[in-house]
């Protein structure tokens, strides 16, 4: 009976994991207003999650097994996970609590080494990374311009196609069988085809470094090798290069002072700041420099992001841990070359906006754990206890987000037919229950449509980021109420932030002559038509047609005056 009971709940969990890294990646929607492409995907993982602490609980509670009254966990890998959470709770930030929390559940959930096998494991990464790869060929077979397959981004595309790779490399999954090698033959071209057809240059980068050791067995190649196929990649796209460079060199300006420094700036800190700063680095820059300036949420590389959100010591203390688990393994090459991926994606990416990535370093760290020699003997009790607490936590924000998520589609959809009021009513019910950025810049615009600029001005406060469109919003209701001064202020402001875009510039314009100053209506107006265009669109056509013929009627007027 124990036998029986025990291999069923085996199968049970390596159909859970087969699930999770799937739905991690595969996963999309069409029934969400914020996000319809990255959202399902962590509600998917989130609902995984739950029900991985619950198979936990329930083997603690149901298994007896005398050998292993007790789970050995590295000492260091608890005091990083106790210390993180710790701070990310003091700072307030609970959605990143809870992706930790996630990432510390997975690796409970990965510590009983003999009811999961590890070849399961990277299959399950594999078809995970192979369903992906699949469907971006198919796009490009297909004449689809962006190769991104289920997600968003080539980033997200080409990360879950370099874990793939990295596990047909470095793994037989236990058979050396002629009909495997043709199999691998075949998921190895697949997945590296999807890599170079999504122009991905990080994914190149990264697959270049995992096959450096099979090249060769001589490491002293390694370094030199790295070095050379990251200068290719940095001087593939020169002008994108030289765009990374400046936001960089402008996250770093952020951290002006010591207190910065060393604590960073807060939860959402790089969304406060950066763009103010952006705006301050492009005053007296070439024309060529403003030209690429654009509306940047991430500072395309996770280190600055941490770096500054929350300071230099826990930026730090992450470095540290990535540094102890890559020399546990340092003769682990699939779990190595898995942390080295992400470690190279976050120096060039957002690794960490994906789910997979999460799962996958889970993996990692249970790998480290079970090979460490420093090690802590917690009870299966305490394990049950943490598991039950995190399942409650992790299931609430999935049902949480799912629910205003829900309801902001249902507002919207309630505002397209006509229902104002009822979809006002709804948008202000929703507005009380979540902190989300994104809703309240949605729910101030709707606000602001619908001439209800006393309210919009009190939703558009509580958006905890400074940017290009929160300025712009800013400006427009200041502009719907007549306070003029106010709106050019934020105007100009969103100009100095992109001076590449012509609806501040515009919008300024319109008020200079709704107030009729001629002399700064002339200059803007001849500002407008004299301005490089970076993308040609309807819009700007537009701008420029209206902003010509209102010259050539004042010129018209001044005229017939004399």
């Amino acid at each position: 009976m124990f036998n029986y009971y025990t291999s069923n709940m085996i199968r049970i969990k390596i159909i859970l994991f087969l699930l999770y890294f799937t739905s991690a990646v595969a996963v999309s929607g069409n029934h969400f207003t914020f996000d319809n492409i990255i959202f399902p995907k962590w509600e998917c993982c989130y609902i995984f999650v739950t029900i991985l602490s619950v198979y936990a609980i329930c083997s603690i509670i149901f298994v007896k097994n005398n050998d292993v009254n007790k789970v050995k966990i590295c000492k260091p890998i608890v005091f990083f996970f106790i210390t993180v959470l710790s701070v990310l709770l003091l700072y307030k930030d609970y959605d990143s609590f809870i992706n930790v929390l996630m990432l510390a559940c997975i690796f409970l959930s990965f510590w009983d080494k003999e009811n999961i096998n590890e070849y399961r494991i990277n299959a399950s990464i594999l078809i995970a990374g192979l369903t992906n790869s699949l469907w971006g060929i198919w796009q490009f077979a297909s004449g689809k311009e962006d190769v991104v397959g289920t997600y968003d981004s080539h980033v997200g595309f080409s990360l879950s196609a370099v874990f793939a790779v990295i596990v047909v490399l470095y793994s037989d999954f236990g058979s050396k069988k002629a009909q495997v090698k043709v199999f691998r033959g075949f998921c190895l071209s697949c997945l590296i085809l999807s890599i170079f057809i999504s122009s991905s240059r990080t994914g190149i980068l990264a697959v270049a470094i995992s096959l450096i050791p099979l090249i060769t067995k001589k490491r002293v190649f390694l370094i030199p090798a790295f070095c050379f196929v990251l200068c290719c990649s940095l001087f593939f796209k020169t002008e994108s290069t030289k765009g990374r460079f400046f936001i960089y060199n402008t996250t770093f300006s952020i951290l002006d002072t010591p207190k910065a420094l060393l604590i960073g700036k807060g939860e959402n800190g790089f969304r406060k700041y950066y763009m103010i700063y952006q705006a301050k680095a492009l005053k007296g820059k070439d024309e060529s420099i403003k030209l690429r300036a654009d509306n940047i949420k991430h500072p395309l590389n996770e280190i600055m992001l941490l770096l500054v959100n929350y300071g230099a010591t826990l930026t730090l203390l992450c470095i540290g841990m990535v540094v102890y688990v890559l020399f546990l393994l340092r003769r682990a090459y699939l779990h190595c070359h898995l942390l080295m991926a992400i470690i190279i994606f976050s120096f060039f990416a957002y690794p960490f906006k994906y789910p997979i990535t999460w799962i996958v370093l889970a993996w990692i760290l249970a790998y480290a754990n079970k090979i460490s020699d420093v090690k802590l003997n917690i009870k299966k009790c305490v394990i049950a206890a943490i598991c039950s607490i995190a399942t409650i936590t992790i299931m609430y924000k999935a049902i949480k987000d799912a629910f205003v998520n829900h309801e902001w589609t249902k507002a919207q959809n309630l505002s397209y037919i006509g229902l104002i009021d009822k979809a006002n009513s709804l948008y202000s019910s929703i507005s009380e229950q979540t902190n989300s950025n994104y809703f309240h810049y949605s729910y101030a615009s709707f606000l602001n449509k619908n001439e209800m600029f006393d309210k919009a001005v009190v939703e558009i406060d509580k958006c905890n980021i400074t940017d290009y469109d929160t300025q712009m919003l800013r400006g427009d209701i200041n502009m719907s109420t007549c306070r003029y001064l106010q709106a050019l202020q934020y105007y100009w402001q969103a100009s100095d932030m992109c001076p590449n875009r012509f609806k501040p510039l515009f919008s300024i314009f319109c008020i200079y002559k709704e107030i009729g100053n001629k002399d700064m209506t002339k200059k803007i107006g001849q500002e407008i038509l004299n301005k490089r265009i970076k993308v040609n669109s309807a819009e700007i056509n537009e701008i420029k047609r209206t902003v010509k013929y209102t010259l050539k009627e004042m010129e018209n007027n001044s005229r017939r005056r004399f």
